[in-house]
């Protein structure tokens, strides 16, 4: 195929084979939403963070007391996962990463956040943090919100645009991205 051919087949794709192409301009952040799944990242970093905390004792942020409020942070966020997750499961939808949603869910926690799962997550992360208490489980948290918001949450977003358009649209101008 020349290079008209290749120019002739770019004019003539659709949206979505517009938006497909745009992800393979930028093949490690394609390659990370459509392969690997952000509770095996978050694990990933969790187990970082636990190799840390050993390997560098001390770097205590929180003292034992006040590290029992992370206890209810992680529930927290767990629980607000467990309800972002029935959302989608009421309206046949995916909740994966690597689903084609079929309906936008903008009740329960998705009419307070646009990503109430990745909150959630991170706000698990971050109990987690405040219940052992050292620096480099705060840094796991703040690592996976950092991949969510850079990798996962555009690539989501255009993938929702070219699939609801309009109402996508209106839903984010009614709900912010995080809180």
């Amino acid at each position: 195929m020349g290079n008209t051919d290749f120019a002739a087949e770019k004019t003539t794709m659709t949206d979505q084979e517009s938006l497909c192409a745009r992800d393979e301009a930028q093949p490690v952040p394609g390659y990370i939403v459509s392969h690997i799944r952000p509770p095996a990242i978050a694990g990933t970093y969790l187990a970082i963070a636990a190799g840390l905390h050993f390997l560098v004792p001390g770097l205590h942020l929180i003292s034992s007391p006040l590290r029992l409020l992370g206890a209810g942070v992680a529930l927290a966020a767990t629980a607000t996962m467990l309800w972002a997750v029935s959302c989608c499961e009421k309206r046949d939808t995916t909740h994966d990463t690597q689903g084609e949603p079929t309906e936008l869910v903008a009740d329960g926690p998705f009419a307070f956040s646009r990503n109430p799962m990745y909150l959630s997550m991170t706000g698990l992360l971050l109990g987690i943090a405040v219940l052992v208490g050292t620096a480099p489980f705060f840094l796991a948290a703040v690592a996976f919100w950092f991949t969510m918001a850079l990798v996962f949450v555009p690539a989501e977003e255009r993938q929702l645009t070219a699939k609801f358009g309009t109402s996508w649209s209106e839903y984010c101008s009614r709900v912010r991205r995080w809180l």
